[in-house]
């Protein structure tokens, strides 16, 4: 029994912790959030869905499962908890964090229901035999999601400023993203459908910001969002209807996304902008052009500026982009050991390849802010001994 202050009552009130119920294969849980204000408690029900299967195109063979977005957001700090309420057969309650409960406060509608598949919430992260069969779907859910909501977090260092400038230089562009049409330049810029007066030669112009908008869209792009390894396949895997949200203002992914190539391929004038702004950049390059196709040896290029909380899910996170996900046999795992998984993934690479080139892809770095990196060298050496 968890014992909850009601501001409003001033009083201690007891509640029961949400009891989940065992999850079926083949199923998920919705959250399905209660309309109310901004500091109305947080209320909604859990229900579980049917989720069909994806053929190795990616298309579903069922597509009777429940429409629902997918939130993509940091957890942040498990410190001063919050709660919501599920009031179905009890009132019971499920703690979360203070940056999921500003999201979700944020995104609630006033006057209607709102349904979505959030991990801390429709996972029971305390079991992690269903963890690991949940997170072998991600890919999926992202995927199949009607819209994936990016949620930044709340306003703040002029972000509704820099939301604008990107939202007005995403829409004006177009990028040529792969797979090209033949006779096409791969990531070209050009200016968009109907839209005059934009010249994008890169030798000869840079996005048209002023130092005030650089510095907002700096702070923006610097927020732990971006650096967060799960949020790869979340928004990358995402349909074309994902936004990215931050405060009260949205801007479709897509223009988003076409903003942040502009800032990396083309060059302000301001000097701002190659002492502060650049190396920032660089640092976003692998999010910019994140490929759908990648290989298990080029992961530490493709992340190496991104962190996790469990160093399993530097595997399991990006599983869905591997192209030997299938060969490599990839099943997440939350009950084996983090040398487990790396014994495991090295040993089933030497056997299907018989190659050591993994070994060679590796490197150490204990002096790493965000701890063990790709891919664990003294984890892999010593699954050698298996040989």
């Amino acid at each position: 029994m968890v014992l909850v202050k009601q501001s409003q009552a001033k009083v201690c009130t007891p509640y029961i912790s949400y009891e989940y119920q065992a999850l079926q294969k083949g199923f998920i849980r919705l959250f399905v959030l209660e309309p109310g204000s901004y500091h109305d408690v947080i209320v909604g029900k859990l229900q579980s869905s049917q989720f069909g299967k994806e053929d190795e195109d990616g298309e579903s063979d069922n597509h009777t499962h429940d429409d629902y977005e997918a939130l993509s957001y940091v957890w942040g700090s498990k410190e001063n908890h919050r709660y919501i309420f599920i009031p179905q057969t009890q009132l019971s309650i499920i703690s979360i964090t203070t940056n999921l409960d500003v999201a979700l406060r944020s995104l609630r509608s006033q006057d209607k229901p709102r349904v979505l598949w959030i991990d801390a919430i429709c996972i029971d992260q305390s079991n992690d035999e269903e963890k690991s069969f949940q997170v072998a779907l991600m890919g999926q859910i992202f995927r199949q999601a009607r819209c994936v909501l990016a949620w930044l977090g709340p306003e703040a260092d002029n972000s509704d400023v820099a939301m604008r400038a990107i939202q007005r230089l995403g829409s004006r562009i177009t990028v040529n993203w792969p797979p090209c049409a033949e006779g096409t330049e791969p990531y070209e810029i050009r200016a968009a459908e109907g839209i005059v007066g934009y010249n994008w030669d890169y030798a000869s112009i840079g996005p048209p910001f002023e130092y005030q908008e650089l510095r907002s869209i700096h702070n923006l792009l610097s927020r732990d969002w971006f650096q967060r390894l799960w949020i790869r396949q979340e928004i990358h895997l995402a349909n074309s209807m994902a936004v990215i949200i931050c405060g009260t203002t949205q801007v479709r992914w897509i223009h988003f996304r076409n903003a942040m190539t502009a800032l990396f391929t083309q060059k302000p004038s301001s000097p701002y902008y190659y002492n502060d702004f650049r190396p920032l950049m660089a640092q976003l390059k692998g999010f910019i052009y994140q490929g759908r196709n990648i290989d298990l040896l080029a992961l530490r290029e493709c992340f190496d500026h991104t962190y996790c909380l469990n160093q399993r899910d530097r595997i399991y996170a990006v599983m869905d982009f591997l192209t030997e996900r299938r060969d490599l046999q990839i099943v997440p795992d939350y009950t084996k050991t983090v040398m487990q998984v790396y014994k495991d993934l090295v040993v089933q690479w030497v056997r299907r390849y018989k190659s050591l080139d993994i070994i060679a892809a590796c490197r150490l770095q204990p002096d790493s802010p965000f701890g063990c990196r790709y891919l664990l060298p003294r984890i892999m050496l010593v699954s050698l001994c298996l040989f």
